[in-house]
């Protein structure tokens, strides 16, 4: 999204598709001619089927369509390649996300047209602690090492759903039904 200005710490961003938006204070927002409370993002990630899971700083998760706007704008439609769709973050601040210049989309956009999904940011992070497991973990859990965890996954038993550098990180569920 364009920068428009910076000034002591203050940052002026134009969204693509909010023309006529003005903000007076930290959590006041004018569009048009419609006042709104400003409720900045967290968190952003990228859902199969164009879907966005938001995470609000007020600690309400809606999911987003993106969607809906490509019927509106075809410029979205290039969000349809999942390469280009999943590099979406939060813009500075909270007031957006983005995936680059040109595509955007606003807090207030996102939580107009979002639907809230009765899940707490805690029972989010509680549901991760509980479910993902690193590598590491794997083989202890499986009394092995890394290399058969490794070679558990050349041989298509296993796919972790995350990769670091040293490491991986796969659903708990899927390590217990090798142990059996």
């Amino acid at each position: 999204m364009p920068e428009i200005s910076r000034f002591n710490g203050i940052i002026i961003k134009m969204f693509f598709r909010n023309e006529h938006k003005e903000t007076f204070d930290e959590n006041t927002t004018i569009i048009g001619r419609k006042i709104m409370l400003s409720i900045k993002v967290q968190n952003v990630i990228p859902l199969k089927d164009m879907q966005l899971l938001i995470f609000f700083e007020n600690g309400v998760i809606k999911r987003f369509d993106v969607k809906n706007i490509e019927k509106e704008y075809p410029e979205y439609e290039k969000l349809r390649d999942y390469a280009l769709f999943k590099t979406v973050t939060v813009d500075p601040g909270g007031y957006g996300v983005s995936w680059n210049e040109e595509l955007d989309c606003s807090e207030g956009e996102l939580w107009d047209n979002g639907i809230e999904i009765p899940l707490s940011q805690e029972d989010f992070l509680q549901y991760a602690k509980h479910n993902l497991i690193s590598s590491s973990d794997a083989a202890d859990l499986l009394h092995c090492s890394r290399q058969n965890i490794d070679a558990y996954e050349q041989r298509g038993k296993l796919k972790p759903i995350l990769r670091f550098q040293k490491a991986k990180i796969y659903l708990k569920e899927d390590i217990m039904k090798l142990k059996h």
